[in-house]
C-alpha cells in the first residue's frame, strides 16, 4: 500500500503521516511526502503510482483542486482524500472524484474511520468477476462492469470498453455479484452502483449517460441501498 501526503506546509505532511502511523493498520504501507502539487504530478507521471493520495487544497502554482484533477487523468483508480481548513472547495473537490474531504484539524479517530472506508474502496476495486465462455474464462475486472442485462437465457456484461455475453441464469449471477455493490433493478437487469449518475422516475443514467430501464417498485429500495453503498466506500 502506498500513500502519498501532499501539502506546501511540511509539519502538516508529518501531521497527517503521525495520525495515519497511529491507527495501527496491518497492511504494509509506504508513504510519501510532497510540498507541491507539481512535485507529487512529476512523481506520478514518472509511473510511480499511489493507492491513496491525502492532498491540501490551499497550495502556491498549482493548488490541491487542480492538482487532484491532473492526477485523476494519471491515475483512475486512487483514492484522493482532500485536508483542508477550506471547507468552501468540496463541492470542486468533488470534480476530480474525490473520495472524502476532510476538514483541518485532523484526528486519529477520524483519519482511522476514512482510511477504513479507503482501504475497502481499493479492495472493491480489484476484485474480478469470472464470466465462463464457450471457449475461454475471462476474469472481469468489477469496476468495469457498469451494468449486467438478461435477454433469451444469455446474460450480457456491458463493461466501460465491450459487451460480453454468456449463457446463465439472472439470479446466479445476482448471487455472485451482490456483495459488490450491485443491484437488480429490473427483472432483467442488474446495475453496478458505482456507475451510477442520476436516479430517475423509472431509469437509472450512468456516469457515461447510457440509461437502464428501472421497475418503480424497485426505486424505493434502490434509494436506500444506493445511499448505504455511498455510505460504505465514502466515493
Amino acid at each position: 500500500m502506498r500513500i502519498a501526503i501532499c501539502d506546501d506546509n511540511i509539519k502538516e505532511c508529518m501531521k497527517v503521516k503521525s495520525l495515519c502511523e497511529g491507527c495501527g493498520f496491518e497492511e504494509q504501507i509506504s508513504y510519501s511526502i510532497f510540498t507541491s502539487g507539481q512535485d507529487l504530478l512529476f512523481k506520478v507521471g514518472e509511473g510511480v503510482l499511489f493507492d491513496i493520495v491525502f492532498l491540501d487544497v490551499d497550495m502556491p502554482l498549482i493548488n490541491g483542486i487542480e492538482t487532484g484533477k491532473a492526477l485523476r487523468q494519471l491515475s483512475k483508480s486512487c483514492v484522493i482524500i482532500f485536508v483542508t481548513a477550506h471547507p468552501e472547495y468540496a463541492i470542486d473537490a468533488f470534480e476530480c472524484q474525490a473520495f472524502h474531504y476532510l476538514l483541518k484539524p485532523c484526528n486519529e479517530e477520524k483519519i482511522h474511520e476514512v482510511l477504513t472506508h479507503a482501504f475497502s474502496r481499493l479492495d472493491l476495486l480489484h476484485k474480478y468477476h469470472v464470466v465462463k465462455l464457450k471457449d475461454r474464462i475471462l476474469s472481469v475486472p468489477i469496476k468495469d462492469i457498469c451494468y449486467i442485462e438478461y435477454s433469451n437465457k444469455h446474460i450480457i456484461y456491458h463493461t466501460v470498453t465491450e459487451d460480453i455475453t454468456e449463457r446463465n441464469t439472472m439470479q446466479s449471477i445476482y448471487d455472485s455479484v451482490h456483495d459488490h455493490g450491485f443491484f437488480q433493478v429490473h427483472q432483467g437487469f442488474i446495475v453496478n452502483m458505482d456507475k451510477i449518475k442520476v436516479i430517475e422516475k423509472d431509469e437509472i443514467v450512468l456516469q457515461d449517460d447510457r440509461r437502464v430501464p428501472m421497475s418503480r417498485r424497485k426505486k424505493a429500495e434502490l434509494s436506500i441501498e444506493y445511499m448505504k453503498h455511498v455510505e460504505k466506500y465514502k466515493r
